[in-house]
């Protein structure tokens, strides 16, 4: 273990340097975060003026058609959104004839998402542009790389939605 030094403030400089260099390394991650955010949104205006979908509106068509047996409640989980948030989305989808919803005969509280001819077409282009594009973008990785990458980004969402459940919990005990 290497030896600290006290600085003339009576703090240990090495917990300093510690500090600072953690704080590097959290605004080069954010750096990071905000290109990869920049680059998502660039690709969802070439998606919307291909289909004429919001980002949202897409993501909810390729997550319909991972799991076309989820429930509005199991959609907005796996999408990180409030389920307030699904139901207009859906509304929207819905209007434009893209998906149908389809009430539980077992029961009627359950609606599951239906997908119609066009919901079919509409996912093949979205499954298109954003699996072609990220196939490019990965042709140089090998497949330990790509699952390391997964892990990495699954650990990272899991600590970002325990600061978003957080941060809410914070600001509605504020309210």
């Amino acid at each position: 273990m290497g030896l600290s030094k006290t600085g003339e403030n009576g703090k240990d400089e090495s917990l300093t340097n510690q500090h600072r260099l953690r704080a590097e390394l959290v605004d080069d991650v954010y750096g990071l975060l905000n290109g990869l955010s920049n680059m998502i949104d660039e690709q969802s205006r070439e998606i919307e003026k291909l289909t004429g979908l919001s980002k949202n509106q897409a993501l909810t068509i390729r997550a319909v058609s991972r799991s076309p047996s989820a429930s509005v409640t199991e959609l907005a989980k796996s999408m990180y959104l409030n389920p307030a948030t699904m139901v207009r989305i859906l509304d929207r989808l819905e209007e434009q004839g893209i998906i149908a919803r389809i009430r539980s005969k077992e029961d009627r509280r359950v609606v599951k998402i239906g997908m119609t001819d066009k919901f079919s077409g509409i996912e093949k282009i979205l499954r298109t542009i954003t699996h072609d594009s990220l196939l490019k973008c990965l042709a140089t990785t090998n497949d330990n790389e790509l699952s390391d990458m997964l892990g990495k980004l699954q650990k990272l969402s899991s600590l970002f939605g325990a600061a978003y459940i957080n941060h809410n919990e914070i600001v509605a005990q504020k309210c």
